[in-house]
């Protein structure tokens, strides 16, 4: 199967994204050891070591090559059988997972690369039609889209909560300031990374920004409850790179808050 121009832009917005977060991809089976896109050339897409050394190469032709290879055994290839062929990298065909939105690890230990299966309900056995393809087509490249949104998130946060602290990455999640159905991107200057009650509090518009100051204020009466006073008047924290979100969409979000914050403009 041919990777359509779409899906390739979409490889190549999650290669530079992925690189100018310098984004660490885990290898499949060591997770001590990770890689990182070190170059974008036109249609050439660099990979290497997050420790350094020779790079690798991988490029439209390389992406059709390896999905002819899954669609031969079924949509489900070994990592033994992908890369026992020509041009044989453990690099390659990490990223090649990372960045196609249409690939993902399978499998104890990422044993398998597989393709996201699309078409047919094997329970009924009734033909998907073309527009509920499109429609969970969509649906699967919003959430892998999400997923690397969030790991962006979580590594520029150092896994923590930007309002509450907490380090429990199952309860951390990923928010648009300015929404994704308004035109927000998934990009960390885009992004808080926080625990789920505040989330919901935070798309609620119950939880402000200032854009100027970074402080964080709590809508009446959450400022004065036990579970969130002291979080109230807090300063927002930068991101590991020393960055904090674009005041662009942080004035975006203030302009929009439905009440007025005490001491705040």
């Amino acid at each position: 199967m041919e990777i359509s121009d779409e899906t390739w832009q979409i490889v190549k917005d999650n290669a530079e994204q992925a690189m100018r977060l310098r984004t660490v991809i885990p290898a499949p089976v060591r997770q001590d050891a990770g890689y990182r896109i070190s170059a974008i050339n036109g249609d050439s897409i660099e990979v290497s070591l997050e420790s350094g050394g020779e790079s690798r190469k991988i490029n439209r032709r390389y992406f059709n090559s390896r999905m002819r290879l899954i669609d031969e055994n079924s949509g489900s290839i070994g990592r033994a059988e992908f890369n026992d062929h020509k041009g044989k990298s453990v690099a390659k065909m990490t990223a090649f997972v990372y960045l196609h939105p249409h690939v993902s690890w399978a499998g104890g230990k990422n044993e398998f690369i597989r393709t996201i299966m699309l078409g047919t309900d094997a329970d009924e056995g009734v033909a998907t039609t073309r527009s509920q393809l499109q429609r969970e087509q969509r649906a699967i490249l919003i959430r892998r889209g999400q997923q690397r949104f969030r790991d962006s998130l979580l590594r520029q946060y150092q896994n923590r909560c930007c309002v509450t602290g907490t380090t429990i990455i199952n309860v951390l999640q990923a928010a648009h300031i300015r929404p994704f159905y308004d035109g927000g991107p998934d990009l960390v200057e885009n992004g808080l990374l926080l625990r789920s009650d505040i989330h919901d509090l935070f798309d609620l518009d119950e939880i402000v920004i200032d854009p100027k100051t970074l402080t964080i204020y709590f809508n009446p009466p959450l400022d004065k409850d036990p579970t969130y006073a002291q979080f109230h008047n807090k300063q927002l924290p930068g991101t590991l790179s020393g960055t904090y979100p674009s005041r662009v969409y942080l004035e975006y979000r203030w302009a929009r808050r439905p009440w007025k914050v005490e001491n705040g403009e």
